[in-house]
């Protein structure tokens, strides 16, 4: 394996018009899935962990040193990247427990105070002795919850997303163009905004950018888990051919996969219970969580090429 920061993986995306997935991981079961199939399809990962996650599986020094034995066999650049990091002292945390890349999300802050939030992770993640890379975001990316779409001021300002880059140095930007986090992206077919898009990479050409809130959230997976048992009601995912657009026309770099695995994760497991109703040996189940996980994440490699 070879260890590295992210934006080195990004920059090769960015010249070969292609994306990089970040599949979020939570534990060794997760981590192994993606590692798999990215080696034995010989293509670079960004393996992402929220701060929630970091805290399940027992800390950043933990999943990093998981990370670290389990891929050092195979012939791939891997980056360990902390998703979504709400504070200075948590991209702090990960730096110095071993992760290579950090993104700090002051986007529900004002426009001055996210770009001084954002320099004082970039300055802290210049000192150090390695290169670490770091992810910030503009705009607001909208969640479950919320139906925001349609008011202008949700999306990323191509202007600003020029001066926010310029006055802090980062890596990459995550955007805001329509997509949103979870399993449900709200009312009718999400719209992808493909000329906000243009106009940021026309003013940033050199800089990768980022798709947060990318979950396709296939139906046939949705339609399985709940012949097995589930009861997920509405779930709408990003378009398939909208995700291989962004990957191949665009310059967005990276693209973020959390809830795809969770989806995947959740088949496995319910359709081996579902078999078998006296089991109570969690390797036998967690192992067909983990073959779902390894045809979404192939599927999902298809699409960023």
């Amino acid at each position: 394996m070879n260890y590295t920061d992210m934006t080195t993986i990004l920059k090769s995306a960015l010249i070969g018009r292609y994306a990089v997935p970040a599949f979020n991981i939570y534990n060794l079961e997760t981590a192994e899935a993606v590692l798999k199939v990215c080696a034995e399809e010989k293509r670079d990962v960004i393996l992402a962990v929220s701060e929630s996650a970091a805290k399940y599986a027992g800390g950043y020094k933990i999943l990093y040193n998981i990370i670290k034995d389990m891929a050092k066999d195979a012939d791939i650049n891997v980056a360990l990247h902390l998703d979504h990091g709400s504070s200075f002292e948590a991209c702090k945390k990960a730096i110095d427990e071993g992760f290579s890349s950090v993104m700090i999300d002051a986007s529900s802050l004002t426009f001055e105070d996210n770009i001084s939030l954002t320099k004082r992770v970039v300055e802290y993640a210049r000192k150090q002795k390695k290169t670490i890379s770091v992810e910030a975001e503009l705009g607001e990316l909208v969640g479950v919850e919320d139906d925001k779409f349609g008011n202008e001021q949700v999306y990323t300002s191509p202007t600003k997303a020029k001066e926010f880059v310029e006055r802090t140095g980062i890596d990459c930007l995550a955007v805001s163009i329509g997509t949103s986090h979870g399993i449900n992206k709200g009312v009718g077919t999400p719209q992808i905004r493909f000329d906000i898009v243009k106009k940021i990479q026309n003013l940033l050409p050199t800089t990768p950018l980022v798709c947060h809130g990318a979950s396709m959230v296939r139906s046939e997976i949705i339609a399985q888990i709940n012949e097995v048992g589930g009861n997920i009601k509405t779930a709408q995912g990003i378009d398939t051919k909208d995700i291989h657009k962004l990957a191949t026309s665009t310059n967005i770099c990276k693209i973020n996969m959390d809830t795809d695995l969770r989806i995947a994760f959740t088949l496995g497991v319910r359709k081996y219970l579902f078999a078998h109703t006296d089991t109570y040996d969690p390797r036998k189940y967690l192992a067909e969580g983990k073959t779902e996980i390894e045809s979404q994440v192939r599927f999902a490699l298809e699409l960023l090429k």
